[in-house]
């Protein structure tokens, strides 16, 4: 059995389904206490809100 990740890219909180973000603590930056929710959150907002 692989293990898959997903790929690297800029805007690491978004889904190919519409207005669907990931935020957990495998989301960069990564174990930091709740800084993976955080910036999934602002770069939510800043896509829905343009």
């Amino acid at each position: 059995m692989t293990k898959t990740r997903p790929p690297v890219r800029p805007g690491p909180y978004r889904t190919p389904l519409s207005g669907l973000y990931l935020c957990s603590a495998l989301t960069p930056p990564g174990g930091c206490a709740g800084m993976g929710g955080w910036l999934a959150a602002k770069a939510a907002l800043a896509a829905e809100l343009r």
